[in-house]
């Protein structure tokens, strides 16, 4: 699988489908799913780089509040993940990458040590 089949296969598992069932949409096996797929070890996914949600506000040339509405989320919200240091809950993380295609390692300061991802050694 690919790095994106990796990610969206997560973002299924955690909007609830069953292993098998990510299996089955990407023809692998249950058992494959469950050793490539991250394990997140937390509700809490990290804090946003700033850096890559301004780049998108600016290259896109929309506002925060136009940004909150394609997420769904409010406005206040999002300006606090880019105003402070403050741990987001993951599904307000994939509302973000969702809106903006940004990847989760680049949105994310800290993606890699708060989610375990299988490396090839």
């Amino acid at each position: 699988m690919t790095n994106s089949e990796i990610a969206r296969a997560f973002e299924l598992r955690l909007e609830g489908f069953t292993l098998q069932e990510i299996a089955d949409q990407f023809g692998a096996s249950r058992q494959y799913i469950s050793v490539v797929i991250p394990r997140v070890k937390e509700r809490r996914a990290g804090t946003v780089n700033v850096t890559a949600l301004r780049e998108y506000l600016l290259v896109n040339q929309i506002t925060i509040s136009h940004l909150a509405r394609l997420c769904g989320v409010t406005d206040h919200s999002l300006r606090m993940a880019l105003t402070t240091d403050r741990m987001l809950n993951i599904n307000f993380v994939i509302k973000i990458h969702k809106a903006t295609g940004i990847p989760y390692d680049d949105l994310l300061k800290d993606y890699e040590s708060r989610i375990d991802i299988p490396h090839d050694n």
